[in-house]
């Protein structure tokens, strides 16, 4: 039997279907080979919801003040976390708690700092529609920081809590994404190793998946760029700026050959 687990379950809305989700997560790991316990931080009331959670058995709920944030919930509620080993999941991924045994063998192997869950579909590849937004950003903070980095937003990650209070100081001051800890372990050298898991196969195929997380993600990798690769960050944003001019030149030069703008 693996190293025992405090799986931290985010909770970002009202889901109706949230008491499936959690009710599967908790057979799939009673099922699995790792001792744990589940922690649901919900950051709006459960109104839906909160009847039915009500029914789950060893699940215990950590409710957090108005506008806290990604960081601040987690370290609140590693405060109240029994084991050493935290596990972090959104709503969206609790279908791949089925990997938790992989990514603790992984983490005890490697003795990463943590361990991150890809989604790249190992038996049937994610679309190319489904990538679009998250392959974007990670292109972003490879470019930025200059190293590759892969799924930055991913929704399951793996780390000792001993090393999560090492960054304190930034998460709780942070958005609520979970990004951010992954971005400061990374630029202060700590090792993160990345897990491939199974795509979603009822996750929606917008090509917009994620998108309205991406502004606040971007400015975090800049922020974070501006101050561990100074010399990176500025010349990806002088590509990226180099690149929207001649786009938008483009543009123009395509309307007026078409004759789109009035003779004068």
């Amino acid at each position: 039997m693996g190293e025992p687990v405090s799986v931290i379950v985010l909770v970002s809305d009202d889901d109706p279907r949230l008491f499936q989700s959690l009710a599967h997560a908790t057979s799939v790991l009673s099922a699995g080979d790792v001792t744990h316990e589940l922690i649901v931080v919900p950051f709006a009331p459960l109104d839906t919801a909160g009847a039915d959670l009500a029914r789950l058995a060893n699940v215990r709920f950590i409710q957090q003040d108005r506008g806290a944030s990604w960081g601040q919930a987690v370290l609140a509620a590693c405060k109240q976390a029994q084991y050493d080993l935290i596990c972090t999941v959104d709503t969206q991924t609790l279908y791949a708690l089925a990997e938790l045994p992989q990514l603790v063998r992984a983490q005890q192997l490697s003795c990463a700092a943590m361990v991150v869950g890809v989604q790249v579909g190992k038996e049937k590849p994610i679309s190319a529609r489904r990538r679009l937004v998250p392959w974007l950003v990670d292109m972003a903070a490879s470019q930025t920081l200059g190293f590759p980095i892969l799924d930055l937003n991913s929704g399951l990650r793996l780390f000792r809590r001993a090393r999560l209070h090492e960054f304190s100081n930034c998460l709780s001051t942070r958005s609520a994404l979970p990004a951010t800890l992954t971005l400061q372990m990374l630029t202060r050298g700590a090792s993160v190793m990345y897990l491939p898991l199974n795509s979603d196969p009822d996750a929606p195929a917008l090509f917009s998946q994620g998108l309205d997380k991406a502004p606040s993600l971007l400015s975090q990798i800049i922020a974070t760029g501006f101050t561990f690769a100074p010399l990176h960050t500025l010349s990806f944003i002088a590509r990226m700026l180099l690149m929207i001019i001649m786009m938008v030149g483009m543009g123009i030069m395509m309307m007026w050959m078409m004759g789109m703008f009035p003779a004068g």
